[in-house]
């Protein structure tokens, strides 16, 4: 069973959010009925934005993170 601190590193990757700057995220819910995430964050350059990303490609972003260790979408140097 996944936890809410996992869902939120997976939103993090699907929003290839900055670990060293990051996003505000204000509220994270989930509609079952459309399979979708409503992510309401404030960006970096401080407005208040709302987005909405498919539970499949969070499912896939989760599976990223707990099973690889994955944290960002750009390559280290």
């Amino acid at each position: 069973m996944y936890t809410d601190d996992d869902y939120d590193k997976a939103v993090r990757l699907a929003l290839n959010d900055n670990p060293k700057k990051p996003l505000l995220i204000l509220s994270r819910k989930y509609n079952e009925e459309k399979d979708l995430f409503k992510i309401s964050l404030r960006d970096i350059t401080g407005e208040y934005v709302t987005f909405r990303l498919e539970g499949e490609f969070v499912r896939a972003c989760l599976k990223a993170v707990a099973e690889r260790g994955v944290t960002s979408w750009i390559p280290e140097k």
